[in-house]
C-alpha cells in the first residue's frame, strides 16, 4: 500500500470516528445546521489539503472543530455585509 494512500485511508478512518461531534460544535457555533453542514464540508476540504502538515492524529478533532470555527466566523461576517444601492 502506497503511503499516500494509507494517509487518505488515515484520514477517511478520523473523519468518520469525529466528524458527528464536530457538526455538534459547529450547529451551536453557526446557529444553523445548514451554515454547519456547509463549515463541516469547507474543513473537512481544508483538513484533507493540510493533512500531511498535522503532527499528532490526536489533535485531529480539535484541528477540525477550529478549521470549521473559522469558517463559522467568515460565514457571519459575509451574512452581515449588506449593500446599500442608490
Amino acid at each position: 500500500m502506497s503511503n499516500r494512500k494509507s494517509s487518505a485511508d488515515t484520514f477517511d478512518r478520523l473523519v468518520r470516528q469525529h466528524k458527528d461531534a464536530v457538526y455538534r460544535q459547529l450547529v451551536r457555533a453557526c446557529n444553523h445546521k445548514q451554515d454547519a453542514e456547509d463549515a463541516l464540508g469547507g474543513a473537512i476540504l481544508q483538513a484533507f489539503r493540510a493533512f500531511p502538515a498535522l503532527k499528532s492524529h490526536e489533535s485531529f478533532r480539535s484541528w477540525l472543530i477550529t478549521i470549521g470555527m473559522r469558517i463559522c466566523s467568515g460565514m457571519k461576517k459575509n451574512s452581515n455585509v449588506t449593500l446599500s444601492v442608490e
